[in-house]
């Protein structure tokens, strides 16, 4: 699992879509949850299509009341590359089937690639998991107490000093 994390125009997307174009010479069945059309050159389907027709190398955007029925779903698919556009944004709804998602995720041979500009809202199922954070600029005080749990305060007091489009690739394995 990856985490990409910075501020909007920091580059997060650019480096998702060069790290999606790495990981599909392995496996080309791509899945995009795309929250604020960043991946707008993916075939866009509602989550009923996927779901019903197993769907793969398209892009959807998630409705709430949609949440729970396609972490179910994800919760079974295999071999995807599975890409979170704001995976922070899924933390605020406490739902118990995108936790059971992360953890089969490993199970069932997704590769996840996630981008967030707040890591304080970020899963912590998702955090737990992870491979490799790559960090852009981030600055604000409480993200940056956060972050420094995992990389430590040496490597965290480097993040507010980067210049634009510039990160630190941090390995968890």
């Amino acid at each position: 699992m990856i985490l990409i994390i910075g501020k909007r125009g920091s580059g997060k997307t650019t480096l998702s879509k060069k790290l999606i174009n790495e990981h599909l010479i392995k496996n080309d069945k791509l899945i995009i949850i795309d929250i604020n059309n960043q991946y707008s050159s993916f075939d866009y389907v509602d989550i009923t299509s996927l779901i019903a027709k197993n769907l793969y190398n398209c892009r959807i955007v998630l409705y709430p009341e949609y949440l729970d029925a396609f972490f179910t779903y994800m919760s079974v698919i295999k071999n995807r590359i599975i890409i979170f556009d704001e995976i922070d944004f899924f933390n605020t709804i406490n739902n118990k089937s995108f936790d059971r998602f992360l953890i089969n995720s490993r199970i069932n041979n997704n590769d996840i690639i996630a981008t967030a500009r707040r890591p304080k809202n970020i899963s912590t199922t998702f955090i737990s998991q992870l491979d490799y954070l790559y960090s852009f600029k981030v600055y604000y005080p409480n993200d940056l107490k956060y972050i420094s749990q995992f990389i430590g305060q040496e490597e965290t007091d480097k993040l507010p000093e980067l210049k634009k489009y510039r990160y630190i690739k941090h390995s968890f394995i």
